[in-house]
């Protein structure tokens, strides 16, 4: 069960997964021992994804694609280690809350997390061509109310006090843009629309549930060793 995830189906799939992992392994080291100097934590981090996230996502994968849904038949396979690279952009994402809490502080790094995300939802729907007038407006009023949070409408009316706001921010403004653009970029690669292909399929659901695990294992690790 754990060691089905280090298996490919060609050479190719495994390139491309091992592209991710060094890509995704990269901005994250860079953010945790760069960025908020947590080396250790990083590595613990690392280590526990790589043990937890391939068996819980084959478990995951079986209750739901198989037994339960039957969404996918016998003939079609999922292999390789994509639900770990997935799971490293789920610690990008955990950082990036980190380092503005760090910056400023918890609720500010929480309300940042909760703006990124459904900026990076809308982009991938309108990158796969799936924007609908509900999914805009829904997008479009998580983003709004978040953004409230950040700039208030007095803000808007005093320009001037706007500005000067965003001046004093820009360089943070510019590394959370970063690392959200990245987070963005996960989210399209790991949740394609069109996700089977011949006899295997891109497992759309063991990415989620390495992205989410990704967070929930980056936020414990950073909770147990800040208590």
């Amino acid at each position: 069960m754990w060691t089905s995830a280090f298996l490919h189906g060609s050479v190719s799939h495994l390139y491309s997964n091992l592209i991710g992992y060094g890509i995704g392994i990269g901005f994250a080291y860079y953010l945790y021992v760069q960025e908020l100097g947590r080396r250790r934590r990083f590595w613990i981090t690392v280590a526990a994804l790589f043990i937890v996230v391939p068996p819980v996502a084959t478990v995951i994968d079986y209750l739901v694609l198989y037994r339960y849904a039957g969404l996918v038949g016998v003939g079609a396979t999922s292999s390789g280690f994509s639900g770990i690279v997935s799971a490293l952009g789920g610690v990008i994402f955990a950082g990036m809350g980190a380092l503005v809490t760090e910056e400023y502080d918890r609720a500010t790094g929480t309300n940042t997390m909760l703006l990124v995300l459904p900026v990076a939802l809308g982009g991938l729907a309108a990158a796969n061509g799936i924007m609908t007038p509900a999914i805009a407006s829904l997008t479009g009023i998580a983003i709004l109310l978040q953004g409230t949070r950040f700039v208030s409408p007095a803000d808007l009316r005093h320009r001037t006090r706007l500005h000067a706001h965003l001046a004093e921010h820009t360089e943070n403004i510019a590394r959370i843009g970063a690392y959200g653009a990245v987070v963005c970029v996960f989210l399209y690669l790991i949740l394609p629309v069109e996700f089977v292909q011949t006899r295997g399929f891109t497992n759309i659901l063991a990415h989620t549930v390495g992205f989410v695990s990704g967070i929930r294992g980056a936020i414990l690790v950073e909770s147990i060793n800040s208590g």
